[in-house]
């Protein structure tokens, strides 16, 4: 276990206590690529941050920033100021205001319509789960539709995830950055070929995971593709203990990750079946989707419980006498795509129960110290390592078509990679399969053999957006909500859990906040608004008394700040959680 330099006390104690508060505050970070000092969003976007924070699982998680130490926020409070032009032009003068979101996210929207920025955050985008419910409400389940009526005994068609069980684990469907893995699909068959995929991962600047290699096996072991793959972020941690991959091996290598995204889409067939542990994490990661998917970790289940998974080292040691995961230089995707696959053949074998507690299997075959709860059962986060700390020496494999590095000779003792592994890039391979590949895709569309997943997960009017009111259910999730005309927006007002105020009846900025102020500390959520038509530089001072008052004295530690100020034409905000 990779141990955590302990913090030093300094002189006083005050830095102490402020470094390790530092530790545990939730933190809000940019990271949506963007031209050269430019960080600008649409509402809709903005507005997934407050919903996340607020209701979680529920909405869907932002993907232009990531947040940090997420435990829940204490709070969370959006002010609204609509300004003349003079005020925008001002900004600077507000010095608690610059001073407090310093360290913080400045953004500049692509809007600056009142309307259409209270509508976005008064209503709460469907989640992913959400998302696939209304399929299954609206249409049914489309896979289900796509299996023969009477299959054989166990085949493959039987162990392919349902689209109830990827709302329930949190699959992605195509939709906004997530992309399919192919433009078009066969219908899935039992003769449909299965690849088994698995990816290392490292932390990047923005705290999110990346992908650093990618491997893919066909169902007879054969390395249809493993290459590294250099992340858009600068790294920040190479978890090497974990991933195996250190700074020098990806030094020089030119793959990323939409060359990936090309290969999977012509290297696989259309009717491919992905299978993987914990797939859902793989895929999300690439950020892809992908209609058919067979998941070990759903098959296999040795807690007991549909929702602890076990990992795929317990699963190799308990049923393929194999210990893998082992070496201090870190795990192999390829050595795990096999120990998958291997896994994958046992189910063939031996029957669609075996291996899971829940569909009756008893333990009573395998040695008790192997069900064990062990440290490899799923957990999508990393124990923090030096950058640096570990540099193994590894040698480097170049495309035997193009010269271009693409991989290393793995440093694990006796792993198969070693030998059995691609002998190409990715984007060689890449340009060897795709003239053939348009080619068959052509004559299978005429023949009306393939289907768009988008379209199957789109042709209902399924994407909507339910009324924030609908998520504050009980005392610990309650908004207030005091706006300007707040009616216009939200037509039900009867939640005994939200609150609700015209700000338009106060004239002034500073009677607004300090009568709104003590009720925001109150609230789960607050939205707060008001005009500030200034023109004197005397009243911005003023004005800039009243936020302090209000962050200092009525919004609590921990909780996520911040202030919009909007003209007629431009509109630009300020973000940061309150430590």
């Amino acid at each position: 276990m990779n141990r955590k330099k302990p913090l030093v006390r300094k002189d006083g104690g005050d830095d102490w206590i402020l470094a390790k508060k530092r530790k545990t505050m939730m933190e809000v970070v940019w990271k949506k690529k963007e031209a050269e000092g430019e960080r600008r969003l649409h509402f809709h976007e903005f507005s997934t941050l407050f919903h996340y924070c607020v209701i979680g699982a529920g909405s869907r998680k932002p993907y232009w920033c990531s947040i940090r130490n997420f435990k829940g926020s204490s709070s969370v409070i959006l002010l609204r100021l609509d300004c003349t032009d003079f005020v925008m032009e001002k900004i600077k003068k507000f010095k608690f205001l610059n001073n407090f979101f310093k360290g913080g996210i400045t953004i500049k929207f692509n809007s600056a319509n009142r309307e259409d920025f209270w509508l976005k955050m008064l209503n709460v985008a469907d989640g992913n789960k959400e998302l696939i419910r209304n399929i299954l409400n609206e249409t049914g389940d489309p896979f289900e539709k796509k299996l023969p009526e009477d299959p054989d005994d166990m085949n493959r068609l039987h162990l392919l995830v349902s689209l109830a069980d990827m709302a329930q684990h949190n699959y992605q469907i195509p939709g906004f950055r997530v992309v399919p893995s192919k433009e078009m699909y066969k219908r899935v068959s039992k003769r449909s070929p299965i690849f088994v995929i698995d990816c290392e991962m490292c932390l990047v600047e923005s705290g999110a995971n990346a992908v650093t290699r990618v491997s893919i096996l066909d169902e007879c072991g054969n390395v249809v593709l493993d290459t590294l793959v250099v992340p858009e972020e600068r790294i920040t941690d190479y978890v090497t203990c974990y991933s195996g991959i250190t700074k020098a091996m990806l030094d020089d290598v030119k793959t990323s990750l939409k060359d990936i995204h090309e290969a999977i889409k012509v290297l696989l067939p259309d009717d491919a079946i992905l299978c993987g542990h914990s797939l859902n994490f793989d895929l999300e990661a690439l950020g892809i989707s992908h209609p058919y998917c067979i998941d070990i970790a759903l098959l296999y289940n040795l807690t007991g419980d549909p929702h602890k998974k076990t990992g795929l080292r317990n699963l190799s040691k308990s049923f393929l006498k194999r210990e893998i995961q082992n070496s201090k230089k870190g795990h192999c995707s390829v050595e795990d795509c096999r120990a998958t696959l291997d896994l994958l053949k046992e189910k063939f074998s031996k029957g669609y129960a075996y291996g899971n507690v829940i569909h009756g299997f008893s333990t009573g075959s395998v040695p008790r110290r192997e069900i064990k709860k062990d440290e490899d059962e799923d957990d999508d986060t990393f124990v923090q390592t030096p950058v640096n700390k570990e540099k193994s020496e590894s040698k480097s494999k170049y495309c035997s078509n193009c010269k271009a590095k693409f991989a290393t000779i793995c440093s694990i003792d006796g792993c198969s990679c070693k030998t059995a592994t691609s002998s190409k890039c990715a984007k060689c391979l890449v340009k060897e399969a795709k003239d053939e590949k348009e080619k068959e895709g052509e004559k299978e569309i005429k023949e009306g053999k393939l289907f768009d997943w988008i379209e199957i997960t789109k042709k209902t009017d399924i994407w909507n957006a339910s009324c924030i009111s609908k998520f504050m259910t009980h005392s610990m999730r309650t908004m207030f909500c005091a706006i300007k005309d707040p009616i216009y927006f939200i037509k039900d007002c009867t939640n005994a859990f939200c609150k609700f105020l015209d700000a338009s009846k106060f004239k002034s900025f500073n009677e607004y906040i300090t009568q709104v102020g003590p009720t925001c500390i109150e609230h789960k959520m607050s939205l707060l608004e008001h005009d500030l038509d200034f023109t004197k530089e005397e009243e911005l001072e003023e004005a800039d008394k009243s936020i302090k008052y209000l962050i200092e004295d009525c919004i609590m530690q921990n909780s996520l700040c911040s202030v919009v100020f909007a003209t007629e034409k431009e509109s630009i905000g300020f973000v940061k959680v309150k430590d």
